[in-house]
């Protein structure tokens, strides 16, 4: 098997946790990104002969077209993630997230590319009722620009896949956990530097429920499904562990439980009205995988990085909600991909 992957967007959170994983596993591995948060520094890190990267957008079909004849895996990761961000920057953000996708999708199948999988959300569930856990086949219910652009993705990935390239869609968990560009606009990692630095925290809707997944278990689920080979050309798999569904209430005594002076205190109004239990026994049954990292362990990791030092409010502030939502819409003309 041709061990030659190119990650798009391998300089971002997941990304970076990915290629590491694969270089470990002694992929070749080549990093497909803008640079967007000027961060170039931390992928010069990786010493290693199999690995290289290319500072270039998803829309430069020029260079994708050299590239990918090289290869015969593409993870495209690349993308405005978050449903906030992509309200920042909505035109931009259909753009990048679904029209390039698809315009990827196609060269990819132009060069011979046998595998594209492609990261989606749970998101993609929007509101669902609580007594049931969504399966790939349930009723989508987007509530934001950003699941809408990976739901008409999916939809024409479907059609453009065929028995030369298998398309396989990851819709993914509300991911936590440390990366080597850790992000502060999720969920559980707000919380907990919340928590280390100030002490208290305050929580919105409490009650809602969420699939969460360890962004190195993230990585560890694509590439295990690096080496399955599947009868159908296009195959969709919500990616996570089932044991991993929590209400925020759940998310919250977990961390009351190791650090017990905690102040929580509790939001009135509801800023997220996303509600979804996942099933991941599809997936489960495919690569027969167990969490690396649950919730507890990624409380534990993440304090320990606190304490050394290396997580601080320098770094939260650079990729926090708010700090990512300015940096967008401060940058909107640097965005647009000139031809």
């Amino acid at each position: 098997m041709n061990k030659k992957v190119l990650v798009t967007g391998g300089a971002g959170y997941v990304g970076l946790e990915l290629i590491e994983n694969l270089l470990n596993k002694s992929f070749q591995v080549i990093c497909y990104d803008t640079f967007l948060y000027n961060n170039i520094s931390t992928v010069k890190k990786f010493k290693n002969k199999n690995f290289q990267y290319i500072r270039s957008d998803i829309r430069d079909s020029k260079t994708l077209s050299k590239i990918l004849p090289q290869v015969n895996t593409v993870i495209h990761l690349a993308a405005i993630v978050g449903d906030l961000p992509c309200k920042v920057i909505p035109n931009l953000s259909y753009e990048i997230n679904f029209l390039s996708t698809i315009s990827l999708a196609k060269l990819c199948k132009k060069y011979g590319v046998e595998k594209f999988i492609f990261a989606s959300t749970c998101s993609n569930y929007g509101i669902i009722n609580s007594d049931i856990s969504a399966k790939e086949d349930s009723e989508l219910n987007p509530i934001s620009l950003y699941a809408e652009t990976k739901i008409d993705s999916e939809l024409k990935l479907k059609k453009i896949a065929n028995k030369n390239m298998h398309i396989i869609c990851l819709r993914f968990g509300t991911a936590f956990g440390i990366s080597h560009r850790t992000r502060f606009d999720l969920l559980l990692n707000s919380l907990l530097f919340e928590a280390m630095e100030y002490k208290s925290i305050l929580v919105h809707s409490l009650d809602t429920w969420r699939p969460y997944i360890h962004v190195s278990d993230m990585a560890n689920i694509i590439h295990a499904l690096l080496n399955k080979t599947f009868k159908d050309n296009f195959i969709i798999f919500n990616a996570g562990f089932t044991s991993l569904n929590y209400k925020k209430r759940e998310i919250v005594q977990k961390i009351k439980r190791i650090l017990p002076n905690l102040t929580v205190k509790i939001a009135s109004d509801q800023t997220d009205f996303r509600n979804y239990r996942v099933d991941f026994s599809k997936i489960e049954k495919v690569i027969n995988l167990k969490p690396e990292k649950d919730v507890e362990k990624g409380i534990i990791e993440f304090i320990k990085k606190y304490k050394s030092g290396k997580i601080n409010k320098n770094t939260y502030v650079e990729s926090n909600l708010k700090s990512l939502q300015n940096y967008l819409k401060k940058n909107e003309k640097f965005l647009k991909f000139k031809k």
